[in-house]
């Protein structure tokens, strides 16, 4: 009967000590983990990554044929060979103006 109170005494003396032990580790560790990741507060949108601008200069020449049923054909083309064109996209939108230069 001596045996097992003592035995008692000793079990519950390492449960108190492997407790306290436990305790003062996860607080020890807190200490010396890592920062939380502050937000940064200033938000702002970098553009240039997102716009796209473009010059394209073109040498295809566009040509136009009128058939006529009573008469000669009529063939159209431009003087001017050169055309160009600007465009500028912004992700999925994006517009285009072509001119015949002078």
């Amino acid at each position: 009967m001596k045996k097992r109170q003592n035995f008692e005494q000793i079990y519950q003396k390492t449960i108190k000590t492997s407790v306290l032990l436990l305790f003062f580790c996860l607080n020890f560790t807190k200490s010396y983990s890592q920062n939380e990741l502050q937000k940064d507060t200033v938000n702002f949108i970098y553009y240039p990554d997102k716009i796209m601008v473009r010059a394209n200069l073109s040498t295809q020449s566009d040509s136009y044929l009128l058939n006529d049923k009573n008469g000669p054909n009529l063939n159209l083309e431009t003087n001017n060979s050169y055309k160009l064109f600007l465009n500028i996209d912004y992700k999925f939108i994006g517009f285009s103006y072509g001119f015949y230069p002078k």
